[in-house]
């Protein structure tokens, strides 16, 4: 399948799944590597900075959020795989929405993370990751509003995209 056509089927990278030991996976798993890299290098210099730096709040809040009431009212800690997870989601949400503000991410006392974008008219929308990838997402648009659950899977879901798109195109 040519790249092209794979843009018609694909949204965004895919968050990585694993190692395979055949010589074909290993060579997929190099030329995977390779395509991430070349983007980080043809990417502008502001919006890779930009992830860069939302990858390391990420890691600041992971370490300040990881025990047990780390806000002193009884807050679950987040575990390595809710933070890895929202790695992946924030390098998947990088790639799919270049031209889409990154969103605030905060830590949420049941132990999930929360990604929230909102517009200069009062509609928002946020979506949270939990240990069990899980995605639990509320978006106000106008007199309109929404909410569900998605599974993620090696892409943001189809909803997400559909409500951050609602949000921020013309």
């Amino acid at each position: 399948m040519s790249a092209a056509a794979m843009i018609d089927h694909v949204i965004g990278f895919p968050k990585q799944s694993g190692k395979g030991f055949a010589p074909e996976s290993v060579d997929l798993e190099k030329s995977y590597e390779n395509i991430l890299e070349e983007f980080k290098d043809t990417e502008s210099i502001g919006r890779y900075s930009l992830l860069e730096q939302i990858i390391n709040e990420l890691e600041e809040m992971f370490i300040s959020c990881s025990q047990e009431n780390w806000d002193g009212y009884g807050a679950n800690p987040i575990s390595e795989n809710t933070f890895l997870e929202a790695i992946s989601i924030i390098i998947m949400l990088n790639a799919t929405f270049l031209h889409f503000p990154m969103p605030e991410i905060t830590p949420e006392p049941d132990g999930d993370i929360a990604f929230e974008w909102s517009d200069d008219y009062g509609r928002k929308f946020v979506f949270s990751i939990d240990d069990n990838q899980t995605l639990t997402y509320a978006g106000i648009f106008g007199a309109n509003d929404t909410h569900g659950t998605e599974l993620l899977g090696d892409f943001i879901p189809a909803s997400i995209i559909y409500y951050l798109k609602r949000l921020y195109s013309k």
